[in-house]
């Protein structure tokens, strides 16, 4: 199952934080927090955060300044805001009272469900996405028992070693993120090549890459299994200490952590778009209809 850490501002006993608690049983990880600048605190310091929801009933007075200060903490981070059993928005970049939108607190799940894409992170989907990096890792020679998946905000924090891979076709599109300290990727590297001399940067960054491209590789027979079809781009490289990524759409992103005995791999899949229903799928490709083909 996919695990999805929730953040909670209200007060213990609130009706939004007995509402939020049932959450649980969704697989939801739900921490709590009081007032807003705590709130603040936290999503500065939470490495795995898929969602916020306020009680804005207690703290309607510093909206704007707290969405502001979010949004500069956490652009595409969804935040949905109760006002009361009457009131649930959700809100990603526009920070207006004016735009709440009547509907029951008892929705408070459904409301979540949408705003982290369950139609794109589904369990089935998921799955056979984890499978298919292990089982490229594997064929890499990388044994790695791997963390439960969990859905997150696009921003991701980026290690000293990073390759980036674009996937796109007619019916989908986002990306590929494999993420190592710079220990990690040489641990790595040391493992799985016979040379003696310490790598150079440039050589951590290949190994990432062609592990990156395997993962792909079998990530892409996923979709096609899916008839949603994908071309990859050529891998990229981000290099740096305390960066940070993020794509210019808003949809949350699944990560996964590997270790792989002493090494800690980070592994993130980003779709931005999938069709919800394709046109054909693969078993029926070879079911077209007979019939002459005429010319004018």
């Amino acid at each position: 199952m996919i695990k999805k850490y929730v953040l909670v501002v209200d007060e213990p006993d609130g009706e939004v934080a007995r509402e939020a608690a049932a959450l649980k049983n969704d697989d939801y990880d739900v921490a709590s927090v009081s007032n807003l600048e705590a709130a603040l605190g936290a999503i500065t310091q939470l490495q795995r955060l898929s969602l916020v929801v306020v009680n804005c009933r207690n703290h309607s007075e510093r909206y704007e300044s707290f969405m502001a200060a979010v949004r500069g903490l956490h652009p595409h981070l969804p935040v949905i805001w109760v006002g009361d059993a009457a009131n649930v928005v959700a809100k990603f970049l526009t920070p207006s009272l004016r735009d709440v939108k009547a509907s029951d607190l008892r929705g408070l799940r459904d409301k979540a469900g949408k705003v982290l894409r369950d139609r794109l992170y589904g369990n089935d989907l998921v799955r056979d996405l984890v499978g298919a990096t292990e089982r490229a890792l594997r064929e890499f020679g990388i044994e790695a028992h791997c963390s439960e998946p969990y859905i997150k905000s696009n921003l991701t924090v980026l290690g000293e070693v990073n390759a980036l891979l674009n996937f796109s076709g007619e019916g989908l599109s986002g990306y590929l993120i494999l993420s190592a300290s710079h220990e990690n990727a040489r641990t790595l590297y040391r493992r799985l090549s016979s040379k003696e001399a310490q790598p150079q940067f440039d050589e951590l960054e290949d190994l990432l890459g062609e592990i990156t491209n395997r993962v792909l590789g079998r990530a892409k027979e996923v979709f096609e299994s899916r008839a949603l079809p994908c071309k990859l781009d050529t891998p990229s490289f981000i290099r740096g200490s305390d960066a940070y990524f993020r794509s210019a759409g808003s949809s949350p992103s699944l990560a996964v952590e590997f270790g792989v005995k002493d090494a800690l791999l980070m592994v993130e899949f980003c779709i931005n778009r999938m069709d919800a229903k394709p046109a054909v799928s693969r078993e029926d490709m070879s079911l077209t209809a007979t019939g002459d083909i005429k010319f004018f």
